[in-house]
C-alpha cells in the first residue's frame, strides 16, 4: 500500500488530480500479474491505476488507444 500512496501522493503534486475525498480499492484480477486499483473520488470511480512492468503497461496502453 505504500508504493500506490506515494503514486496518489506525486499525482496531487504535480495536479493531475485533486486532494478531494479520495478512497482507493485494490483490485483482484485474474488476467495481469499487475497489480490495479481504482481511485475513487467522493465515492465515485474515476481512476484506474496499474502497476506492472514497463513493457506490459506500454502494451496494455497501445491496446486501450486502439
Amino acid at each position: 500500500m505504500e508504493k500506490i500512496n506515494e503514486i496518489i501522493y506525486g499525482l496531487i503534486n504535480q495536479r493531475i488530480i485533486k486532494n478531494d475525498d479520495i478512497d482507493i480499492k485494490k483490485l483482484k484480477s485474474g488476467t495481469t500479474n499487475g497489480i490495479l486499483y481504482t481511485l475513487h473520488i467522493n465515492g465515485i470511480p474515476k481512476y484506474v491505476i496499474k502497476m506492472d512492468k514497463p513493457k506490459l503497461i506500454a502494451a496494455t496502453e497501445a491496446f486501450l488507444l486502439t
